[in-house]
């Protein structure tokens, strides 16, 4: 919460964890005006739909 935009921006996850307990970090999220970006449990999935996209 230090940053001015803190409540503007999308935060995204990234790891298994993040994945098993999206629902709770959605709650937590929430509960402190925060909003919830992209959740990936693995990065190599995100990798590859860059590069299919600009490549």
């Amino acid at each position: 919460m230090q940053f001015e935009l803190a409540t503007k921006v999308p935060i995204s996850f990234v790891g298994s964890i993040a994945h098993f307990l999206r629902d709770e970090l959605a709650t937590v999220l929430e509960r402190n005006d925060l909003i919830l970006g992209v959740i990936r449990r693995r990065p190599i999935e995100g990798l590859v739909e860059f590069h299919k996209n600009t490549i």
